[in-house]
This record gives structure tokens, sequence and C-alpha cells, in this order.
């Protein structure tokens, strides 16, 4: 048997440690490049329900869920969405939920090619102008990541928030019970549950499975002795800057 020489080595060594570096980049929960926040203390039984790509013509119906089941929720909102309705992130604000900022656009590949990342402050500038606040929370598009879009984020003076409970509410032919069967069964105290109230097609979404399986999700986990709260009370971190 043929012992690979020096050189074999080493391109088989980079390859592995370049192969490592993308796995880690295309890991929602890793934090290689920094912290990413996926769960709270797992002491006490609450759990934040959280949704992304927001806002859309499908969010009403989600806030009017939450207002009836009197529960607050995080929104990691779509700068571009924000000025397209403005209205619907003050009406998060004003029905006392909690809003983050997902970027601008929603464009994964600004994380690999853009080494200044502006998406990421465009995306801030965008929650400012509709709402008077600069978020002081933050979640990755598609959880993808590299060094220095973490950078860009950790100067922006923003926390990273990823996930521990995923309902896939975003799959076409998801139902409301399919949805709410996924939380139930994967809840854990201090879990955070990522849920969609937007599509990456922006202004337009049908969630109304989401909107749907809300009151399952509230009404089983209560039974069980959860209680549901913002991230910001979860991590015991500021919401805004």
């Amino acid at each position: 048997m043929r012992v690979p020489g020096i050189r074999a080595r080493a391109v088989l060594l980079l390859t592995a440690a370049v192969a490592a570096l993308a796995v880690a980049a295309a890991a929602p929960g890793c934090s290689w490049y920094g912290a990413v926040l996926t769960h709270g203390p797992g002491g006490e039984r609450v759990v934040a329900l959280t949704f992304d790509d927001g806002p859309s013509d499908a969010t009403p119906a989600i806030l009017d869920q939450l207002e009836a089941l009197d529960v607050h929720a995080t929104f990691f909102v779509v700068g571009e969405n924000a000025r397209r309705y403005p209205e619907l992130v003050r009406r998060e604000l004003a029905d006392g939920d909690v809003v983050g900022t997902h970027t601008l656009d929603h464009d994964r590949w600004q994380a690999l090619f853009d080494f200044r990342y502006r998406d990421v402050a465009a995306g801030i500038d965008a929650l400012r102008a509709a709402t008077g606040h600069a978020p002081a929370l933050f979640r990755v598009p598609y959880g993808f990541h590299t060094p220095w879009s973490m950078a860009a984020v950790r100067s922006h003076g923003l926390r990273v928030v990823g996930w521990s409970i995923d309902p896939a509410d975003w799959r076409a032919g998801a139902t409301a019970t399919q949805i709410a069967d996924r939380v139930v069964s994967q809840a854990r105290p201090g879990g955070i549950v990522l849920l969609h109230d937007g599509n990456t097609d922006r202004a337009h979404a049908d969630r109304a499975a989401t909107a749907a399986a809300l009151p399952l999700i509230v009404q089983r986990l209560r039974a069980q002795g959860y209680h549901f709260v913002t991230v910001d009370q979860l991590l015991g971190v500021p919401a805004y800057r």
C-alpha cells in the first residue's frame, strides 16, 4: 500500500479543512464563527415563538391569533418588507411583540461574497425608519454565516438568534396539525421555535397553516405547563439598542 506523499497529505488536509468550514457556515446553530443563541436556560418551562421573513400579507392573521391567545412573539423582519409594510411592523410593536432584523433582502450569498456584509446595516436602517428603534437581535437568512459576516454583525452590536425547534412550516403542503405536532414533540424548556410569517418572495405568502397552528401549539404546550416569552426575555438580553 502506498503512503501518500507530503503534498498529497497536505491537499487532503486542506480539502478536509475547507469542507469542515463550509459545513460550519451552513449549520444554523454552529458557533464557530461567533455565538449563535439557539435556546435559553432549561430550568423553566418557557418557549419563545419567532417568525421570519415578514411582514407580508399573511402577517395580520398571525398577529390576530397571537393577540387572541395573549401571546407575545419575536419577529425577524426583512428590511425590504418593513419598507413595504411599515404599519405591520409598527403593529407588532404596539401589540407587545419584539422586532429583530433579518437583513435587508434575505440573500444568503451576501454573507459569502460581501466582506462588509452591508445587508446588515441596511436592514437595521429599514427597521429604524419604520419604528424609530434600532434592533439588537439578528437572525441569519437560511442560517448561513461566515467569519466575516459574523464579524460585521458583531460590529453593529447585534446578537445572533438561532432556533432549537423547527417544524418546517415553510414546506409546501404542511398542515396546521403537522406544524403543531412537530413543535410540541420538539419542545423543551428554553426552546426557540422557528416559524414564518413571510417567504423568500417577500411580499406574498400563504401562511394560513402557520396561523391555524398557533392555537394548537399554545393550547397543547400550556397544558404541559409551558408559557410563552419573547426572545429577549428568554435570553435576558436587550431587544433594542
